[in-house]
């Protein structure tokens, strides 16, 4: 078992040693025993004190706050297409900031395409720009740029219907699979725009400067909207999205104090104030954010 043990240890050790790799995953990681993931952690960071580690945990604990983790898989895979699931893991999210953050991804190696779900390429551009701005890490998986369809793992999330169109065989983790890189020459702006702002606003969506994320009203079932704001709470972003992807929504945000400015940053399309708060007419699985300074 020792030896075994140090084997482990000497992976994540010679990455950061040999190759400057400054971070990586600890799979399955809730299966390890907790003297092996403290040996494998600290080894590393002997090398480099920056090297992170995540852990594919679906779930946030105070244990991977405790052993050393800097981040969670978590499970926003599983629900973000389904607003009611989705909503009651912000609400998690709201009441325990001292957990770790999760990678905020509409998908991973093991589940369906994003743009495989209801609202194909809609649903990815709705489900990216919503993960700037949640408390959480937005991550692209591999392909999600490039509205890949095809799997790389059916491990998780897929009907048996789904498991015979993807055979094991055709599946890019055990067979050699070509991405089209050329279906795009740079990054759209539909991802990069909402980086841009989550980077201009950083001190009100990246901790420690974040100091408020919390779940507001929208008027209607569909919309899902939320706000964040610095320590301060004088400086916020006021995000509001239409999770229907078939259908446009009327939204009203209301107690907001002082009421946001009514232009949309990524659109830049002018909104409607309301006292204390916004109102207006979403397209299907359209984002919108505001700002109070």
């Amino acid at each position: 078992t020792e030896t075994l043990w140090q084997d482990l240890e000497n992976v994540a050790a010679g990455y950061a040693s040999e190759y400057g790799i400054d971070g990586m995953m600890i799979d399955m990681a809730h299966a390890l025993p907790e003297a092996l993931t403290t040996r494998i952690i600290g080894r590393a960071r002997g090398i480099n004190p920056d090297f992170a580690f995540w852990a594919e945990d679906f779930s946030r604990t105070a244990d991977q706050v405790r052993v050393g983790f800097n981040a969670v898989l978590g499970g926003q895979w599983a629900c973000q297409h389904r607003r009611i699931d989705f909503t009651d893991m912000l609400s998690w999210i709201s009441r325990t900031p001292e957990l770790l953050p999760h990678l905020a991804t509409p998908e991973t190696h093991n589940t369906p395409r994003a743009v495989m779900r209801p609202g194909g390429e809609r649903y990815s551009r709705y489900a990216w720009t919503v993960s700037c701005f949640i408390p959480g890490i937005p991550f692209i998986h591999s392909g999600f740029e490039l509205w890949e369809r095809r799997p790389v793992n059916t491990g998780l999330g897929f009907t048996p219907e789904e498991l015979v169109l993807f055979p094991a065989e055709s599946l890019p983790l055990f067979s050699a699979h070509a991405l089209d890189w050329n279906a795009i020459s740079a990054p759209p702006a539909w991802l990069r725009k909402p980086l841009e702002i989550r980077e201009r606003y950083r001190d009100c969506v990246i901790p420690p400067g974040a100091g408020v994320f919390r779940l507001l009203d929208g008027g209607a079932g569909q919309i899902l909207a939320f706000q964040r704001s610095d320590a301060s709470r004088r400086r916020f972003l006021i995000i509001v999205s239409n999770s229907d992807m078939e259908h446009a929504r009327n939204f009203r945000v209301s107690g907001i104090s002082p009421a946001p400015h009514p232009t949309d940053l990524l659109s830049e399309v002018r909104f409607s104030g309301a006292p204390g708060g916004m109102e207006g007419i979403l397209e299907p699985g359209q984002v919108v954010v505001f700002t109070g300074s």
